[in-house]
């Protein structure tokens, strides 16, 4: 299974020309990144979050090298920090751990790298070799909205929520012409659940981070 990192990373890759649509929403897509990796921990019940602070839940390693980077320095803190500090922290080495995801891409096979020359200079290129897996992420999101019932797959609207909290909707968007971002909000605002609530917790903190906008509301 991909990492809620890897999937933001791969929807945003140009499925022709393999060009990043982060060239122009970086500021933005960095902490997006950073949120991901924190909602992939979250998800596998690694840490919490409680009044907006990261809370480690359990120190056992993922057996993945970059969520255990971040899990080994959420567990040295001397203290409880802010999902803020710690996505602050997480961009600090952003490009080190964007460099391994796409590494790891380009191992798999499921993109390959390429330098092309643009009228500003030089330009990365990652056209993807296994379009399916780009495919299929994009339909999850597609029927995540379309069906008005509960939500049951937390993965994917995390993915939908932190995508247009980078600002970067239009990608789902030009895939399919009947998207409603407001439905999708409205769909997270009415999950209650308790045993999910601090994921819940978790993506208005980053949000509000990313987007620099007060939360509005937490259900927590």
């Amino acid at each position: 299974m991909l990492l809620l990192a890897e999937e933001l990373i791969l929807v945003s890759i140009h499925p022709e020309h393999g060009g990043e649509v982060f060239y122009n929403a970086w500021k933005r897509a960095k902490s997006g990144i950073a949120g991901a990796f924190l909602m992939d921990l979250a998800l596998i019940k690694r840490i919490f979050c409680r009044h907006g602070k990261i809370i480690l839940l359990s120190p056992k390693r993922t057996g993945n090298a970059i969520l255990d980077r971040i899990l080994g320095n959420i567990q040295r803190s001397s203290s409880q920090k802010s999902i803020d500090f710690w996505v602050s922290e997480i961009q600090d080495e952003i490009g080190w751990f964007m460099g391994k995801l796409l590494e790891n891409f380009e191992n798999r096979g499921i993109i390959r790298k390429e330098t092309r020359k643009h009228k500003f200079g030089i330009k990365m290129h990652y056209p993807i070799q296994k379009p399916a897996l780009r495919t299929d992420i994009m339909e999850r999101m597609r029927l995540f909205y379309v069906d008005n019932g509960t939500i049951e797959d937390y993965r994917t609207y995390t993915l939908l929520y932190l995508l247009q909290s980078c600002d970067l909707c239009h990608v789902l968007r030009d895939y399919t012409r009947n998207y409603n971002r407001a439905q999708v909000f409205a769909l997270i605002d009415q999950e209650t659940r308790s045993n999910k609530q601090y994921v819940k917790e978790m993506l208005c903190c980053i949000n509000s981070f990313i987007t620099k906008r007060p939360i509005i509301s937490i259900s927590v």
